[in-house]
């Protein structure tokens, strides 16, 4: 079944990316632990829900991922997005070397952190969940969040300029 991502992600306040795949020893490991620790954030009093994972599938074809992705209770980017650029660039943005990786973001697609793969095994109870930088978790904490979302667009838009003009230099140094 298809899902909008808004849709599939609304009312989330943490969504984990997850990059396995089916022939992969340490991710067919650790995939177990994921769904126990998911069910275990779901099912939390006052946090019901709020967190969410979307499988980018690195299984070789379609049969073997629709088997793996069998065993998981959350979302899977499609296949043919997740083996393909998109599924890559997201793979870039995050810094992911291997698999399984799982990378968490907010709600509003600030990164809390790359290292959930190594944070799940070292916090099974999810008391430090979701690992937020002390500063990160201190300016979620008490600024609004429209707040953030403004500044987050004006950031973005600033980078972007930025960026623009330091491709239109490097292009004319050639």
């Amino acid at each position: 079944m298809e899902h909008y991502t808004n849709e599939a992600l609304s009312g989330k306040k943490v969504i984990g990316l997850y990059f396995s795949a089916d022939w992969c020893g340490p991710c067919q490991q650790f995939t177990p632990e994921l769904v126990s620790f998911y069910d275990r954030m779901n099912q939390r009093r006052g946090q019901k829900d709020q967190f969410e994972v979307i499988m980018i599938s690195r299984c070789r074809d379609v049969d073997s991922h629709y088997q793996y992705f069998s065993k998981m209770p959350w979302l899977a980017m499609p296949i043919e997005e997740a083996t393909g650029e998109r599924g890559q660039l997201l793979g870039e943005k995050y810094g992911v070397q291997g698999i399984p990786s799982l990378v968490l973001i907010d709600d509003l697609g600030q990164t809390i952190t790359t290292d959930g793969r190594n944070k799940i095994p070292a916090d099974k109870a999810g008391i430090g969940f979701p690992w937020r930088n002390p500063v990160s978790q201190l300016y979620s904490t008490l600024v609004p969040r429209s707040l953030r979302m403004m500044v987050k667009l004006q950031v973005d838009t600033i980078k972007t300029k930025f960026l623009g003009k330091i491709k239109k230099l490097v292009g004319m140094g050639r």
